[in-house]
């Protein structure tokens, strides 16, 4: 299916569950503040008449410019398509989100409920979620618990070149300004915030939130 197929399948849904606001081929749950909670339809690399529906939670604080589709879960399972001919899509597809997936996004509310959402999927070993469980808790304010948790990424990013040597760098930056200047790390996060919200094309909807 096109972008403009799977957004308009977006906002239909999106009139149907009112924690959700459509953006694109993206629905947004709101408030949208520190963290982006939402469902991308994605469309197949083998079949242009189906799509994907991949539940995520990715933390504004944590400076990317892509969405990251580490904590979360393709709706339906693993092997879960839907059809864009179905004449019941939206029916069955509001359907599948209303039940475990919005009950999963809507007890994530501050930061430390990102880490616990993220130790619930039982994923320890996943770089992208021990990271994120790493930062929450330094945005949580937990000093003690992020050093661990951020040491634990460090070891499984060990010495490998490129984009993982870039995150191991970032890792170590955090901790020793957890250790030294907690409040470089607060400021940091702010800034971090608004720059990976603008990359994602979801900063208009933190501030129609009065963020």
């Amino acid at each position: 299916m096109t972008k403009r197929q799977l957004a308009s399948v977006a906002k239909r849904v999106a009139t149907k569950l009112g924690m959700f606001t459509s953006k694109g081929r993206l629905l947004v749950a709101l408030p949208l503040d520190h963290t982006l909670k939402a469902v991308i339809l994605d469309s197949s690399s083998y079949n242009a008449d189906i799509f994907h529906a991949e539940l995520f939670v990715q933390p504004l604080f944590i400076p990317e410019r892509h969405i990251v589709l580490s904590v979360g879960w393709r709706v339906g399972g693993r092997a879960e398509t839907w059809s864009g001919h179905d004449p019941d899509l939206i029916e069955n597809l509001t359907t599948a989100l209303a039940g475990e997936p919005c009950r999963f996004l809507s007890r994530i509310h501050s930061p430390a409920d990102v880490a616990a959402a993220a130790l619930s999927l039982n994923a320890a070993q996943n770089l992208g979620v021990q990271r994120v469980v790493g930062f929450a808790f330094a945005k949580a304010g937990n000093t003690s618990r992020a050093i661990q948790e951020l040491t634990a990424l460090l070891n499984l990013l060990g010495n490998r070149p490129g984009w993982e040597h870039e995150m191991a760098q970032q890792t170590r930056w955090l901790i020793n300004q957890l250790r030294d200047d907690p409040q470089a790390v607060v400021s940091q996060f702010k800034r971090w915030e608004t720059e990976t919200a603008q990359a994602l094309n979801v900063n208009e909807l933190r501030s129609e939130q009065g963020h």
